[in-house]
């Protein structure tokens, strides 16, 4: 947009200008804030749980303390909106495993249902590793079809469901039980 002088900068213009600017790179900016929150909050949470255990605040000193922090690793975690990296705090004289983010545990809940999900409609185990790169980041085939595993019992379960026959006669309803061999 052409920059015109103070002087003659009108209502209209100035929303023109609001909106050029607000189109482009608010949502970009929203989604970068919302994951520092995420990431700030997550780290302020695991913090809490350290002084928790530890019985005393970071640098205090106090006879009741029983373990002393060692500084942070950085952990990778991926979210509903991508990859989180996480520092996670560390204590000298054991080892450390946090309530809020399990030992073992790489991603939400949520993703491995999305997973399962896409998975379930047919796409091969390559093929969804691709389709997720761009929003979730790097997911192997071998951990897609590990996930598609936990649906091998509910699978079993489908066919060995009953299956009933629904039927109408001269008005009257009737159920056939077909037998399962």
């Amino acid at each position: 947009m052409k920059e015109k002088p103070l002087t003659n900068l009108r209502l209209p213009d100035l929303w023109k200008e609001f909106n050029s600017n607000f189109n482009e790179s608010f949502w970009e900016e929203f989604e970068q804030k919302m994951k520092l929150m995420k990431k700030k909050f997550i780290e302020l949470a695991l913090q809490e749980e350290i002084t928790a255990l530890t019985g005393a605040q970071k640098y205090e000193r106090t006879p009741e303390r029983v373990y002393r922090r060692n500084g942070y690793w950085k952990r990778y975690i991926i979210l509903k909106d991508g990859k989180l990296q996480i520092n996670m705090p560390r204590l000298r004289e054991t080892g450390f495993q946090s309530k809020i983010i399990p030992r073992y545990i790489r991603r939400q809940s949520q993703i491995d249902e999305i997973l399962k999900q896409i998975f379930i409609y047919g796409a091969s185990t390559r093929l969804t590793a691709k389709a997720l790169k761009p929003l979730i980041g790097e997911v192997s085939a071998q951990t897609i079809s590990n996930i598609a595993k936990s649906l091998d019992e509910d699978v079993k379960k489908f066919h060995r469901r009953e299956i009933f026959s629904y039927g109408r006669a001269s008005g009257a309803d009737f159920i056939l039980k077909q037998q399962s061999v």
